[in-house]
């Protein structure tokens, strides 16, 4: 017998609902991969520090990646669990500064200018490495900031 008093079941969905984005099994890959190569850089530099392994001439520069890449971690993992990690308006506006900073780094810096990055001088074939982990950061960030709307609900 059916409940008068139990709506009947409908296939609506909220307009909210059908543009909400759902990160794929990718970016948590991602995020943990990430983590990896970032400990294992931490590691080496921590071996370098103790004269374990030779030592390379990092730069200033250097420093700032790493640290401009870590805050983005913040966002890859905001992003592959759908969580909340400081303030929409920061990751829009570092969202467009990472991007600047891929560009000036990653290009500028060893191609133009013939900077070291990390201790070494880039070659052509270094590119495929910095390009593949770049621009899937750029492409989490900017996903994080604009279209995770849902997150970013003071209600949430």
């Amino acid at each position: 017998m059916n409940n008068p008093y139990k709506p009947p079941k409908s296939n609506i969905v909220s307009e909210e609902e059908l543009n909400r984005y759902y990160p794929s099994v990718f970016w948590k890959l991602y995020f943990w991969l990430s983590i990896v190569l970032f400990s294992l850089l931490f590691i080496m530099l921590g071996l370098m520090s103790l004269g374990l392994i030779e030592e390379s001439a990092y730069n200033l520069f250097d420093g700032f990646d790493m640290i401009v890449w870590v805050i983005a971690l913040f966002a890859i993992y905001g992003l592959a669990w759908s969580k909340k990690t400081f303030t929409r308006q920061f990751w829009l506006i570092f969202s467009h500064g990472f991007a600047l900073w891929v560009l000036i780094y990653t290009f500028l810096f060893p191609y133009v200018l013939n900077m070291p990055i990390y201790g070494e001088i880039s070659q052509p074939e270094d590119l495929i490495y910095d390009l593949s982990f770049s621009f899937a950061n750029i492409y989490a960030l900017f996903r994080y900031a604009y279209c995770m709307d849902y997150l970013w609900i003071k209600n949430n």
